[in-house]
Parts: structure tokens; C-alpha cells; sequence
């Protein structure tokens, strides 16, 4: 299957005290980009669910390199690892045309609004989230972990 391509620009905002990007602005490009997917896969009105009502009830990110401000935007690609009835778990790399600079896992919940509890996913966003379904591993190798 394919992945999710979503470019984000690194603003000046977006780095700590070192010159580096901040932990918070990398889960700002993780979700810029999850829904960037979302509302380019579904009919507006399942993507105005999802988007309004949804929950990340666990993230795992692995910081492979420093990156640090370019004018040249990266992308982050993003595909789905596994779903259940009412959990997509996606992938993530934040790279450019040379490095990868981070991976991450995310959980991802579609939540009632009505009731404010979880709820399974429908056939149609299943059927979506299927088009980016890959059973990739993220484990690179040691040697390109940060400071290896």
C-alpha cells in the first residue's frame, strides 16, 4: 500500500533553546499531518467527526537526529500499522531527502461526542484507513539513532 505524505514548514517558533525543534512542535507536525489524511480520505462530514471527535491515548516517539530551522519544508509520512474495532494505530517519519530525523506510533480513537466515550470505527473509515495500511516495522537501524 502507499503512505500519507504531509510537508511542514519548520518555523522559528517551533525550536527550543538549543536551536533545535521542540518535542511539542514534532507532535504539532504528527497531528498537522494525521489530519491532513483524514480530511483528504473521507467525505467531509466523517472527517468533521473524526477531527472534532477523536482521542491519541498513547504516542511513542524516537528521536533519531537534530533538526534544526531550513527554509525547505520536510515531510512527514504517515501509514497505518494495525486497526481494531475502535483503534487505528499509525506510523509516522518526520524526514527530508536525506535523514530521518524521527519515528513515532500514535493510537488513534474516534470518540462519541454525544456520550464523550470511544467508539468503533464505521465501514467507511476502516475502508479509508485500509488504502494506507502497511505492516512496516519501525526499528531502523542502531547506527542511525541520534548521537550513534
Amino acid at each position: 500500500m502507499s503512505r500519507f505524505q504531509h510537508l511542514c514548514v519548520v518555523r522559528w517558533s517551533d525550536l527550543d533553546a538549543g536551536g533545535h525543534v521542540a518535542d511539542t512542535s514534532y507532535l504539532r507536525y504528527l497531528g498537522e499531518c494525521r489530519l491532513d489524511l483524514i480530511f483528504r480520505l473521507l467525505p467531509r462530514y466523517e472527517a468533521q467527526d473524526l477531527a472534532s471527535g477523536s482521542l491519541i491515548t498513547r504516542q511513542c516517539l524516537t528521536y533519531l537526529r537534530p533538526l534544526c530551522y531550513r527554509a525547505e519544508p520536510i515531510t512527514v509520512e504517515t501509514w497505518v500499522t494495525g486497526m481494531k474495532a475502535a483503534v487505528v494505530r499509525f506510523a509516522y517519519l518526520v524526514r527530508d531527502h536525506a535523514h530521518v530525523y524521527l519515528e513515532a506510533e500514535a493510537d488513534f480513537v474516534p470518540v462519541d461526542l454525544r456520550y464523550g466515550t470511544p467508539r468503533r470505527l464505521t465501514e467507511n473509515e476502516r475502508t479509508h484507513f485500509g488504502a494506507y495500511r502497511e505492516a512496516t516495522s519501525l526499528s531502523l537501524a542502531e547506527s542511525t539513532r541520534y548521537g550513534g
